[in-house]
C-alpha cells in the first residue's frame, strides 16, 4: 500500500434545472488528480483536498438551488453493481507522485444524460 495525503471521494449533485455535467469537469479536474464519472451526475475524485473544499469550491460552478454532497469513500470495504471498467478504476495503484493515463473519464456523449447508464445488467439468458 501506498501512503499519500489523496482520498477517494464521492461527489453527487442534483441540479434543479439543466445539468452541467460538461462544464463541471474541467472545474472538477482542477480539484483532483483523476476522476471517474460514473453516472450522469456522480462522480468519484481522486484529491488531496477534504470534502468541504470539494464542496465549496464547486458551489461555485452551480445554481443556488443545486444540491451538492461530498463524501470521503473507503475503497477496502465496498461493494456494488458497476462495470468492471469502473472497478479497475477504482482498484488502480496511485503511488505518490502519480499521474494517471490518458483515459476517457466519462461516459460517451450520447449517454451522459442517462442515469443509469453503463449501470445496467445485461440481459438473462434462458
Amino acid at each position: 500500500m501506498y501512503l499519500t495525503n489523496n482520498s477517494f471521494l464521492h461527489v453527487g449533485i442534483t441540479f434543479a434545472g439543466t445539468p452541467k455535467v460538461r462544464e463541471l469537469e474541467p472545474w472538477i479536474q482542477t480539484l483532483c488528480n483523476d476522476w471517474i464519472r460514473y453516472s450522469a451526475n456522480n462522480w468519484i475524485i481522486w484529491t488531496s483536498k477534504s470534502p468541504r473544499e470539494v464542496a465549496e469550491s464547486m458551489r461555485l460552478m452551480l445554481d443556488p438551488n443545486d444540491l451538492i454532497l461530498v463524501v470521503r469513500i473507503d475503497t477496502h470495504d465496498s461493494s456494488g453493481f458497476l462495470p468492471q471498467w469502473i472497478w479497475d478504476w477504482i482498484n488502480r495503484p496511485r503511488p505518490p507522485g502519480w499521474t494517471p493515463p490518458p483515459a476517457p473519464h466519462a461516459l460517451p456523449p450520447s449517454r451522459a444524460n442517462d442515469p443509469l447508464a453503463g449501470l445496467r445488467l445485461p440481459p438473462r439468458r434462458r
